[in-house]
């Protein structure tokens, strides 16, 4: 159909070939400077990569930046137990206290998305228009 439209599909799929290998060249990059390469390199950041894009809605970028600020921010300051110091003499600094580890943060992040999708099962910014089921 877009051909039909007069749009030139071929060079369309080049360049959205060679913008996505060029990201991905440079993602590998970025990501050998975190640790060794080996098999299971990415193995680490799937889980996260997909908690981002399905709370931020699917399809939305604005949606999985915000997403992925958000739960970056929310791991950091329960897993710090910064949280935890932030709320003396409160009932929820023992309950804080008890995820103020890195995997124990991780868990009660991956709880709160799930809470979140109960309430907003589209993510953050859903997709609108005719063609989404409501």
């Amino acid at each position: 159909m877009s051909a039909c439209l007069g749009i030139p599909t071929d060079r369309v799929d080049a360049l959205t070939f060679a913008l996505g290998s060029g990201l991905a060249g440079i993602a590998g990059c970025a990501v050998t400077l975190l640790g060794s390469v080996g098999p299971n390199l990415g193995g680490n950041y799937i889980v996260d990569a997909f908690m981002v894009v399905v709370v931020g809605g699917v399809g939305k970028l604005v949606g999985s930046i915000v997403a992925a600020m958000l739960i970056g921010i929310i791991t950091y300051l329960v897993g710090s137990g910064t949280l935890a110091l932030m709320l003396p003499g409160s009932a929820l600094t023992e309950f804080f206290t008890f995820f103020a580890t890195t995997s124990m943060a991780k868990v009660m992040v991956f709880a709160l998305i799930i809470a979140f999708l109960q309430v907003k099962p589209a993510g953050m910014f859903p997709q609108k228009g005719r063609a989404v089921e409501l």
